[in-house]
């Protein structure tokens, strides 16, 4: 038995030694980018279009938004990653292969105020994540939703996390819902005023779950509009980085982060691969 032992508590120490960065261990909001999703894209792009050879799966690509000629590029955080940073001239534009934009970027945030246990109304929860907007987006099922993954497989799943929580929107939490950003966090509210029964859908766990959020419980939004979404989490990023609680963690408030599956069990939740940050020397 002893020499089991020995060899499991070898196994430990490895493990320990290379501790993944997790979706969870991420300060929010962040904008989270799916690099399996983005390889999948990145290889339909053609030789011309990038001026060498298409970006496999085990590279990540930069990521190029045409509407502020602006190019992304990632650097690698894992010891062993899902995928290599491409240092090749290859980058993939948002403006091309609309039908992967779907599942290719997600808002991330916290529940900072949950739904009462006796509540009623329309309220579901507040969000850490103010109402912007270019924060606009659809909640979806989630890549680390523990209240629906062993359900849907939604978890870790590719085009399975986009699948929306219907009946469901982000809004202001001021009476004034033009307002550019209220002063609290955005809310998550039914779309009626009488709530699962005007709004959800036949198959009641795409979005009942969402009664039973609890604080400090993340959950994602499919932005409206990925360029605004991307470049507003990057202007934040760099407003809070002289923040007073910018060296309190390792991650970044409205850092824009890569994350993946590949190699990963099914239902597990993500690793943390990359970081994005503007290319300030090439475009």
């Amino acid at each position: 038995m002893r020499p089991y032992m020995n060899i499991l508590t070898v196994c430990i120490n490895i493990f320990m030694s290379q501790a993944l960065t997790l979706v969870s261990d991420l300060r929010t909001p962040c904008f989270l980018i799916d690099i399996d999703m983005l390889g999948k894209a990145s290889r339909l792009v053609s030789a011309e279009s990038c001026h060498s050879n298409p970006s496999t799966t085990s590279h990540i690509t930069s990521i190029y938004l045409p509407k502020y000629d602006i190019e992304f590029i990632p650097h690698s955080m894992q010891s062993t990653v899902a995928g290599a940073v491409d240092d090749s001239c290859c980058f993939y534009s948002v403006d091309e292969y609309h039908d992967f934009q779907s599942a290719l970027g997600y808002i991330h945030a916290s529940v900072s105020n949950p739904r009462p246990q006796d509540g009623g109304g329309s309220f579901l929860a507040e969000l850490d994540l103010p109402y912007d907007q270019r924060f606009k987006g659809r909640l979806v099922l989630g890549i680390n939703n523990h209240h629906v993954g062993s359900y849907y497989w939604a978890r870790s799943a590719g085009m399975g996390a986009s699948m929306e929580a219907p009946g469901i929107s982000f809004r202001s939490s001021s009476s004034n819902l033009s307002s550019l950003e209220a002063i609290h966090g955005g809310i998550l509210c039914w779309e009626g005023n009488q709530g699962p029964r005007d709004c959800n859908s036949n198959d009641g766990k795409r979005s009942e779950w969402v009664n039973f959020l609890r604080k400090g419980d993340t959950i994602q939004l499919l932005p409206e509009c990925f360029q605004e979404c991307l470049m507003e989490f990057w202007i934040r990023s760099e407003a809070a980085m002289g923040s007073v609680d910018a060296t309190s963690s390792n991650f970044d408030r409205y850092g824009i982060y890569g994350f993946s599956s590949q190699g990963r069990p099914l239902g597990s939740e993500p690793i943390v691969t990359c970081k994005w940050e503007i290319n300030k020397t090439n475009k």
